[in-house]
């Protein structure tokens, strides 16, 4: 890169014929060696992947995987409008999907009665509190590496305490 960079400046300072043919063997070298580069460290990343798979390291692979899933989403250009017309303005987009939503929110009372119907409330069955081992077998079965739930308390210091 250093030899392909000296020869692009020299070859802006004289611009002559022959500074610009050995800037382009620089610069057509400097685009091979990169590409045979690029080509070696993707087959690196493909064995390492391999090697997670087969030692069943879950959490390596899908990490060393996902460099290769680096994809773009699309935004959608149109829409349909409540009418069935296509909208591909994109004011008219935004106000059809802030009209969808709004209707989303928007509850009719007919749902309400039913699920007000299928709500049984029974206070007859008694529910004992867990026992210790049911709750040594449970903390067991955590998963680590995994997001917290809404307590905040990641699985990985639950199952250390435990072990105290």
């Amino acid at each position: 890169m250093t030899q392909k960079n000296e020869s692009r400046n020299k070859y802006l300072q004289v611009k002559t014929r022959a500074t610009h043919e050995i800037h382009e063997a620089k610069r057509t070298e400097a685009n091979r060696i990169c590409r045979e580069k690029k080509r070696i460290w993707i087959n690196k990343k493909i064995r390492q992947i391999e090697v997670a798979s087969n030692i069943n390291d879950a959490r390596k692979f899908f990490k060393e995987a996902q460099i290769f899933n680096k994809q773009k989403s699309v935004l959608p250009i149109s829409c349909k409008g409540k009418s069935g017309n296509t909208l591909s303005e994109h004011g008219d987009i935004l106000r059809r999907w802030r009209q969808y939503f709004c209707d989303l929110q928007t509850v009719s009372s007919g749902t309400e009665e039913l699920i007000s119907e299928n709500v049984i409330l029974s206070n007859s069955e008694e529910v004992h509190p867990p026992t210790y081992y049911e709750v040594n077998q449970v903390i067991e079965k955590l998963k680590i590496h995994k997001a917290a739930v809404s307590d905040n308390i990641p699985a990985e210091l639950i199952k250390q305490v435990g072990q105290s």
